[in-house]
């Protein structure tokens, strides 16, 4: 029994708050009124702001003459009048250009919400003077716009490099000693010294302290076969020895040559990549430092097991091969870049 009485209560009540929601019907307000000679260049405006804090209104402006009729639009022979929802403090505006022939005198009317708190004003101004003014300020927009985009083009650049920076050379001297094939990814040795006619070492016999010396020569095997001569037990065993040499700085992490440890003689096909004789000879581009101009040993054994294959950097030529026992210079490789 309780609760048919509750139910009879809020169905009592239903419709009281469906019509509270019902908003106030419009009503139509005289915002402002004005003078317009229709004989000069005068146009009217006018303005309408929504004072009312509570939320949007519904709001229509029309602009009629005195007799109640609605003026037209002399630029597009349409009714001057606006509807539009105006959010709060939002304004809307209304213009009737010049040349609304037989309109001498303007009213602003204003369709809103009976309850609407709203601000109306009127402007007379003279549209030819207002032409007039406009061409300079024209030309100052399209300066304006032709220095926003030449600005745009050129942050469009700078962001192009960083995002595609341009590709580094293929070679590149990493002031360590050692010069980066960027293409191939290897880092190679940079031999020093001054290579002369009859200025050869036979590291075998006369020992070889700077293993970076363009001059010193190096046996690939001393038993015949086995990567087991002086090109590997001397000169790559100094590069790799973490207590060789001196560090360049008392926070070097290592000794080992330009702080790496896994040097070693390069391939016969890595070896082809630098030999180059448009520089003339030796056919090597110069940053690879002083080259002798002789067969440089490759870690590549031939089919003859006691044999390896070498690149010509005296003369231009397909890589030979030689006896592993054979004294040559050598020129190590990593994998690597100066970074």
């Amino acid at each position: 029994m309780r609760t048919r009485i509750v139910l009879a209560a809020l169905a009592a009540l239903l419709p009281l708050r469906v019509l509270a929601d019902v908003p106030p019907p419009p009503e139509t307000r005289i915002l402002a009124s004005g003078k317009l000679d229709a004989t000069q260049s005068f146009e009217f405006s006018c303005n309408l702001v929504n004072k009312n804090e509570a939320g949007d209104i519904l709001v229509t402006l029309t602009l009629k003459d005195a007799a109640g009729n609605t003026a037209v639009n002399p630029s597009t022979f349409q009714p001057a009048t606006l509807t539009t929802t105006l959010m709060p403090s939002e304004a809307a505006m209304l213009v009737l250009p010049a040349g609304a022939v037989g309109v001498t005198s303007v009213y602003c009317w204003a369709e809103v919400p009976a309850d609407a708190t709203v601000f109306g004003t009127h402007q007379v101004r003279d549209a030819q003077a207002r032409a007039t003014a406009a061409t300079p300020l024209a030309e100052d927009v399209n300066e304006a716009a032709g220095f926003l985009e030449a600005l745009l083009e050129e942050i469009l650049a700078k962001v192009d490099q960083l995002l595609n920076p341009p590709a580094p050379p293929r070679f590149e001297d990493c002031g360590n000693g050692t010069v980066a094939d960027n293409e191939n990814k290897l880092l190679w040795e940079k031999k020093t010294g001054q290579y002369s006619l009859g200025s050869a070492v036979i590291c075998e016999t006369a020992g070889c302290p700077d293993p970076h010396d363009v001059n010193n020569f190096y046996e690939w095997s001393d038993t015949g076969a086995d990567p087991d001569g002086n090109a590997y037990t001397d000169f790559l065993a100094k590069l790799n020895d973490q207590t060789f040499g001196v560090a360049a700085t008392p926070n070097d992490e290592t000794g080992c040559f330009a702080k790496h440890c896994d040097w070693r003689l390069p391939t016969i096909v890595e070896l082809q990549t630098i030999v180059d004789c448009s520089f003339g000879t030796p056919c090597i581009d110069p940053i690879f430092g002083p080259t002798a101009p002789f067969n440089y040993w490759s870690a590549s054994s031939a089919a003859s097991s006691t044999g390896a294959w070498v690149a010509r950097f005296g003369t231009v030529g397909d890589p030979i091969v030689l006896i592993k026992g054979t004294e040559s210079v050598v020129r190590a490789v990593r994998t690597g870049s100066c970074h």
